[in-house]
């Protein structure tokens, strides 16, 4: 009885300690930390800006499954083409102004690119037009002593630019006129009697040119054109002055926009390798094995200790080795506490 119980203890102690060192060798081997590359398409398009579509947002962002603590060396880079200028402005690392193609690279924090940078591309590629402005005979009768024309040099314009104005202004009968040109604040003054100013001036001719610049916020309001009677002494008669004129200007044209962004980083992974399974099976072999040993070893000493008591020690060792550990406990619940004395010596 003895025996058994020391051969028992042993074998648990030593089985114990193989399955404990296979375990942790397999997890050190199957586990192995190292840092990948990996990299992910933000944007990757193209796209026509012109008059009426000037801008294009984009927004950069990628979700991120893991902490921060799982990433490290993130970089944003890429490229913006167009066959004309425009504008690139990505948060607070890209400011390009009037380029026609532009690479980038800059290193953003984890938390922005999870949440998303706003990339903008504005168009700026515009071209030098020129139309007809004003083509208009003005006449000043003989009981007037003035006569004015109103025109706005652009309509509702989605980008306000400086306009240029140019042309003559020719008295048909070559009679002396004054011409002025001037917007709606000034025209007041002048036909308040008030001191004012003109974009442009002209007395005591027959003939002008003129070219003068409207600035771009007011390029959408009214461009008055007075023409004057010059005072004489001489009897009013009527006078036809014809008026010719063009405006200058740069108009926002188609942009075709092609562009491209990547974000690169290295995230930290684990390898696993086959070595590391390998020991796993091994230790859950030695455990199946090391339970079918444990097994019968118990059930002989179940055997040993009711063959002391004086029990059936066949049916109590059959008993625990059909129902194992419950047929155990069973055994020590019920078996005398007292064993039998041994037999006198012959």
């Amino acid at each position: 009885m003895g025996r058994i119980s020391k051969v028992l203890t042993i074998f648990v102690v030593i089985v114990s300690v193989i399955i404990a060192v296979t375990m942790i060798l397999s997890q050190i081997l199957m586990n192995i930390e190292f840092w990948e590359q990996k990299v992910y398409v933000l944007a990757n398009d193209s796209v026509m800006l012109g008059a009426f579509f000037t801008d294009r947002e984009i927004w950069l962002s990628h979700y991120f499954f893991k902490s921060s603590d799982n990433y490290r060396n993130i970089i944003v880079r890429g490229y913006v083409n167009g066959t004309g200028p425009f504008d690139l402005y990505i948060g607070s690392y890209v400011k390009a102004v009037n380029v026609t193609s532009y690479n980038f690279s800059f290193s953003p924090k984890f938390s922005e690119i999870k949440k998303g940078l706003k990339m903008v591309i504005v168009n700026k590629a515009m071209y030098e037009t020129t139309k007809d402005f004003i083509d208009k005979t003005i006449t000043i009768y003989e009981h007037m002593s003035y006569c004015w024309e109103a025109k706005s040099p652009l309509f509702l314009p989605i980008v306000r630019v400086s306009v240029r104005i140019e042309g003559y202004a020719v008295e048909k009968n070559g009679r002396a006129f004054n011409i002025y040109f001037m917007d709606w604040e000034n025209f007041n003054k002048w036909s308040s009697g008030e001191s004012f100013n003109a974009y442009y001036v002209g007395t005591g001719a027959s003939r002008y040119n003129f070219s003068f610049i409207v600035p771009k916020d007011k390029c959408d309001n009214l461009v008055y054109c007075i023409v004057e009677r010059v005072p004489s002494g001489e009897e009013k008669v009527a006078l036809e002055i014809y008026v010719k004129a063009t405006k200058t200007y740069y108009e926002l044209v188609n942009n075709n926009i092609s562009y491209y962004v990547e974000v690169r980083w290295e995230e930290k992974e684990y390898v696993y390798r086959p070595t590391g399974w390998l020991l796993m099976g091994v230790g859950c072999i030695t455990i199946y094995v090391s339970f079918i040993v444990l097994w019968i070893l118990l059930a002989a000493w179940v055997y040993e200790d009711a063959k002391e008591r004086g029990e059936e020690a066949v049916i109590w060792l059959l008993i625990v080795l059909l129902t194992g550990f419950i047929g155990l406990i069973v055994y020590l619940l019920v078996r005398p506490k007292k064993k039998l004395p041994p037999p006198p010596p012959p």
